[in-house]
């Protein structure tokens, strides 16, 4: 609703093909062009700042719980990114990241995030404790968007 908004007065919205490629070179330890300023910031940081943004119309559709637990998940877990690198390295082999994502996806997998601790430490320790309301003295990122 809120984006919404911003498109009827004529936000064109983000570069997403720059926003896409980044976040799939980078994954969730990199940088990604956030959309209010359309500059490098750490992922995190514009994750953050987008949850802020969004707060009010995730909690007035009752999703700002599970919004909030996928980013903690995330922030533990590592995204996609992480994972299929740390599942190529051990033998370099592309065979290995397919058999992986593979064996991750089917219905009855049960995950076990591979070792990518130093990659994902940055993202964590940014997102971890992601409060369900906002708290923009202890931000990373200053004030929500639109003040």
């Amino acid at each position: 609703m809120q984006a919404l908004g911003w498109v009827r007065i004529g936000d064109p919205g983000p570069r997403m093909s720059e926003s896409v490629l980044r976040a799939a070179r980078d994954g969730l330890p990199g940088h990604g062009l956030a959309p209010h300023t359309n500059r490098l910031e750490p992922t995190a940081h514009v994750l953050r700042r987008l949850l802020d943004h969004a707060r009010l119309a995730l909690e007035r559709f009752g999703e700002l719980s599970r919004v909030t637990t996928v980013l903690r998940r995330l922030a533990a877990r590592g995204g996609g990114a992480e994972r299929q690198r740390a599942a190529h390295a051990p033998r370099e082999s592309l065979l290995d990241v397919v058999n992986h994502v593979a064996e991750h996806t089917s219905c009855s997998a049960t995950w076990q995030p591979p070792a990518v601790e130093a990659t994902v430490a940055p993202f964590s320790l940014a997102l971890r404790d992601v409060p369900d309301t906002p708290d923009e003295e202890n931000s990373p990122i200053g004030t929500p968007l639109g003040t």
